[in-house]
């Protein structure tokens, strides 16, 4: 007698417990169903939250250092805002580079020491500027910028 009163309390343990389960594995999945499915409605809805109408996306000027050089060895961009990057492909882990005007006045100089990628958000004036490798007097980059 005692051991069908313990499989009967057994089986209708069992059975709340499956009915619970299935409570809860059918709630999360209505909240799973109005999820938005595609990828590209979520990266809208961000797109839009990090671009408004007015403001717009910056231009991306890519030179990349070769064991030869810079290439391209001239770049041609409108005065407006934009993100600068160097590529290190050069083999070498330790470089400084230096930015002059067309008058030979040092702008800015940095630093790459086994990096390989270099990027910046620039708004520079209308001018003549030379991009160049410390110790590498062949490696110049001409960046010019347009009224």
């Amino acid at each position: 007698m005692f051991f069908k009163e313990r499989n009967v309390w057994l089986l209708t343990s069992l059975c709340v417990l499956s009915v619970c389960t299935l409570g809860i594995v059918q709630s999360h999945s209505r909240e799973i169903s109005s999820i938005p499915k595609t990828r590209d409605s979520a990266a809208s809805v961000i797109e839009a939250k990090l671009v408004s109408p007015t403001q717009t996306v910056p231009d991306v000027v890519l030179v990349s250092l070769l064991p030869t050089g810079f290439e391209p060895s001239e770049v041609i961009h409108p005065a407006e805002k934009f993100l600068f990057g160097v590529n290190n492909r050069s083999g070498l882990d330790d470089l400084r580079f230096q930015l002059t005007d067309e008058r030979g006045r040092q702008l800015g100089e940095k630093q790459m020491v086994r990096e390989k990628i270099w990027r910046k958000l620039i708004e520079p004036k209308p001018g003549r500027y030379v991009l160049r490798v410390v110790g590498h007097p062949s490696w110049l980059c001409q960046v010019v910028i347009t009224p």
